[in-house]
């Protein structure tokens, strides 16, 4: 059976994806519910399609932070690109 629920790593993932900003994530947030229900659908998705798969338990967990690595280093990459622009 489906694990159904995030766990705090994957609720701090899924706010931090889309919702928050990173330098409000763990001090209360900053950000909107849309986003936060965006990162949250993602994280589902991802971790449906891993039992769907029939991974081992520890993939949805490096699944998860695959992604969470890749989101910051998009933002990071698109603030330098900002500075370097302005």
């Amino acid at each position: 059976m489906p694990n159904s629920h995030l766990g705090a790593g994957g609720a701090l993932a899924a706010c931090r994806c889309f919702g928050t900003d990173w330098r409000y994530v763990l001090a209360g947030g900053r950000g909107t519910v849309l986003g936060i229900a965006l990162g949250v659908i993602t994280i589902r998705f991802v971790s449906s399609y891993i039992n769907f798969k029939a991974m081992p338990y520890y993939a949805e967990s490096l699944a998860t932070g695959a992604l969470l690595i890749l989101v910051i280093a998009i933002e990071l990459l698109v603030a330098k690109y900002r500075r370097r622009r302005a």
